[in-house]
């Protein structure tokens, strides 16, 4: 764990899975695409719940 003032590296991703249909019947499946990003978090205050 960090210390309060210290970063983490935060990656976010998402996956798009696509079909379409279109006028006629005609229709299918693209490739799923995947995008991701990834970057530092500074932290700045750390807080705890207990119960």
């Amino acid at each position: 764990m960090a210390a309060a003032g210290g970063s983490y590296g935060l990656k976010a991703s998402i996956t798009w899975e696509v079909d379409w249909t279109g006028s006629g019947g005609t229709g299918g499946d693209l490739p799923d695409s995947v995008f991701e990003t990834t970057y530092d978090v500074t932290v700045e205050e750390i807080q705890t719940v207990v119960r």
